[in-house]
């Protein structure tokens, strides 16, 4: 009886400290955070932005700023173009056809970025802040687009995925087909698609495209 007790009391000893490194080890390895995981596979870009593209799940995502007491994650020159032509001359679709140039904002509200365009027209740079407000407040808010915040960085950027921003009908293609007497044509979502390789980033500027049907 006491020789079978000295083996299994030995066998549990030596289970023991054979365990107990393993779980050490364990304890050693924080998971990966939020960011690093929505990061995973995609590539960095750097210049006027910090841009991730991940050309497996064609993702293009944002690291926006910060947002500001207002919400605000930045202000931004918009300008949209055509790469390529429809075609056809009555219709008005050429290729390299600029669209209208605008100020674009993002703007976090909860676990959400909207991108909206501002007014720059009506404004009051060096007033008070409360006549600021009111000038901004006069007009109705153009908000064009919303996504989900992906995650945030650990210097407190905002990680959001903009490739449904990008495959929008902002030329109207659609009303300029309809007045050409094209009528019964429209976007298709799951036909349209932002193009990752084709994202180029510069110190100044940075340079989407996008596919549409």
């Amino acid at each position: 009886m006491s020789g079978s007790v000295s083996r299994a009391a030995l066998a549990a000893v030596l289970l023991l400290s054979v365990a107990t490194p393993v779980l050490a080890a364990a304890d050693k390895t924080p998971p990966p955070s939020a960011a690093e995981t929505a990061l995973a596979g995609a590539t960095r870009m750097d210049g006027l932005l910090p841009v991730y593209v991940d050309r497996n799940k064609g993702r293009i995502l944002l690291a926006l700023p910060k947002a500001d007491a207002d919400g605000v994650s930045g202000r931004f020159i918009y300008v949209t173009a055509l790469k390529t032509g429809l075609g056809s001359a009555p219709v008005g679709l050429d290729r390299a056809a600029l669209g209208d140039t605008q100020v674009l904002a993002f703007r976090r509200i909860g676990k959400k970025v909207i991108a909206e365009f501002e007014n720059p027209k009506f404004t009051a740079t060096g007033a008070p802040a409360a006549e600021q407000a009111a000038a901004r407040e006069a007009f109705a808010v153009s908000t064009v687009w919303a996504g989900d915040v992906v995650a945030e960085t650990a210097d407190g950027r905002i990680l959001v995925d903009i490739a449904s921003f990008l495959t929008r009908d902002v030329m109207s293609a659609t009303d300029a087909l309809k007045q050409a007497g094209e009528a019964g044509f429209r976007l298709v979502p799951d036909l349209s698609m932002a193009d990752p390789s084709a994202v180029k980033v510069f110190p100044e500027n940075i340079e989407f495209e996008a596919r549409q049907t």
